[in-house]
């Protein structure tokens, strides 16, 4: 026993003797709490965990007491500096834009940036409030920073005397930043190695020039809402893009899907096309592996036909249906979220071995001619793909998402359509009653207008509290759900 404790404690030794650089380093992956929790593991851990290379400070972990919030932040920044610390990551979510917060800022901003070496630098504020913080122009003198984030912040015009030093840039993101445009062109032109840049409902910024980032792989740009009809331009020459992301910027697409010749992903929200908009759609995209269609309009039927892409994602309103002419032989996934059921054509090479989700609203209280009309539709929708795995979901209202409509999904499967009832509820048929159906059903096979054996699908979901017997009747017809 005496011996095995002296090998824990000798094995204990050993890793408290590592460096301490591949201690932080240890550190880093933990979250705040974690970190000092290894203060009781031995006493060279005891102070290492109040050290560790990056800090987020958020005033909700406080209970709201900006006076202890500050009073910490100031402690902990004030350790770190006398100590001659540095600081890999530094994240800062503050309350509001007051004297007290400003005046901590902007003391505190250019010594953490300056002084202790941070590499990311991640700067938010909590409430929307008329007056945005005006981030320090030494930001932009700092020679370590590779990743800046700022949310509800306002950069006013860098002075002309001020040099742009963080050369190693790599990720920008601005949410709701105030910007104007020649502050933009000044750091882009200075920061040519930006990997990722972002741009999410920004103020002031009208026009913006991407020449020259020779390393960028990820562009994000949405129009806040309220400036949707305000004019904006983007003059975008950077062929090595890998993914674009377009919110609320109606003419993007006709003036620049000739433009991306590596791309592989491409996100268009509230984007307008034409149905010729997608014409030698293989040749403008031939890298594309993943298209995803979010509330587009302008056209009456889509006719894509791609030789690359792998996952096809599109969600429209209830104002339209989708229709759609689908030539990708290398998809994989499907996945579509509507108010009707789509009008899709796959080719039979492409339908065969897709993954298809689909969330479709319906009215599951109809009556029986209504159900009937409607099963029939879906039938028609979901025979192409009789040799796919399929997931659908169906009800009343529709996640808020396509792309995250899995989460919301109950855990439990539904083996038999006609046992999705509303919870708690039981089902009792009686002999004769289920007779009669059988009866029912074989004199509708006889009259169904071609309606063969039902689909069968890997999860069918119905989202409703309410399901008319009508509908189960005629949904029990179109598609099963595997057991």
């Amino acid at each position: 026993m005496k011996k095995q404790a002296i090998d824990s404690e000798g094995s204990m030794d050993r890793i408290s003797q590592l460096p301490q650089p591949l201690l932080h380093e240890i550190l880093y992956f933990l979250s705040q709490k974690e970190a000092v929790q290894t203060s009781v593991l031995s006493k060279s851990w005891r102070y290492l965990g109040s050290t560790r290379p990056n800090l987020h400070f958020d005033p909700r972990l406080f209970d709201g007491n900006e006076e202890t919030f500050r009073s910490v932040l100031r402690k902990t920044l004030q350790r770190y500096l006398d100590q001659k610390l540095s600081i890999q990551e530094f994240c800062l979510a503050t309350s509001g834009v007051n004297s007290k917060s400003i005046s901590f800022l902007n003391k505190w901003i250019p010594i953490v940036l300056l002084h202790m070496g941070v590499k990311t630098f991640d700067l938010s504020f909590l409430h929307i409030e008329s007056a945005y913080f005006k981030l320090p122009h030494v930001v932009f003198q700092s020679e370590t920073l590779q990743s800046l984030s700022l949310y509800l912040c306002k950069l006013t015009q860098t002075p002309l005397d001020s040099v742009i030093l963080c050369k190693h840039l790599k990720k920008l993101f601005f949410d709701r930043v105030y910007i104007a445009d020649e502050t933009m062109a000044m750091i882009l032109s200075n920061c040519r190695l930006i990997e990722t840049f972002v741009l999410r409902r920004c103020k002031g910024l009208r026009n913006i020039k991407l020449d020259g980032q020779i390393s960028l792989k990820l562009f994000e740009f949405e129009i806040l809402e309220s400036l949707r009809k305000h004019d904006h331009s983007i003059e975008i020459n950077v062929p090595i893009l890998e993914t674009v992301r377009i919110t609320l910027f109606p003419s993007w697409f006709n003036h620049h899907k000739h433009l991306f010749p590596h791309l592989k992903s491409l996100y268009l929200k509230f984007v307008r096309f034409s149905s010729s908009s997608f014409d030698s759609f293989s040749s403008n995209f031939p890298c594309l592996e993943k298209l995803s269609l979010i509330h587009c309009y302008g056209f009456d039927e889509l006719q894509l036909s791609s030789r690359s892409i792998k996952k096809f994602i599109v969600e429209y309103g209830c104002t339209n249906t989708l229709k759609a002419v689908i030539d990708a032989p290398s998809l994989v996934g499907f996945k579509c979220r509507g108010h009707e059921i789509p009008q899709c054509i796959f080719l039979q090479e492409t339908a065969c071995k897709l993954k298809v989700e689909i969330v479709v609203r319906c009215d599951m209280t109809a009556n029986d001619y209504a159900a009937s009309w409607w099963c029939r539709e879906l039938y028609e929708f979901l025979k192409p793909f009789s040799k796919s795995i399929i997931s659908l979901y169906i009800g009343q209202e529709l996640a808020e998402n396509v792309e995250d409509m899995e989460e919301e999904v109950e855990e439990e499967e539904v083996e038999e359509v006609v046992e999705v009832v509303e919870e708690g509820e039981e089902v009792e048929e009686e002999e004769e009653e289920e007779e009669e159906e059988v009866e029912e059903e074989e004199e509708e096979e006889e009259t169904n207008g071609g309606l063969c054996e039902p689909v069968v699908v890997e999860r069918l979901v119905l989202s409703s509290d309410e399901c008319s017997p009508s509908f189960l009747k005629n949904l029990k017809r179109v598609c099963i759900a595997r057991k």
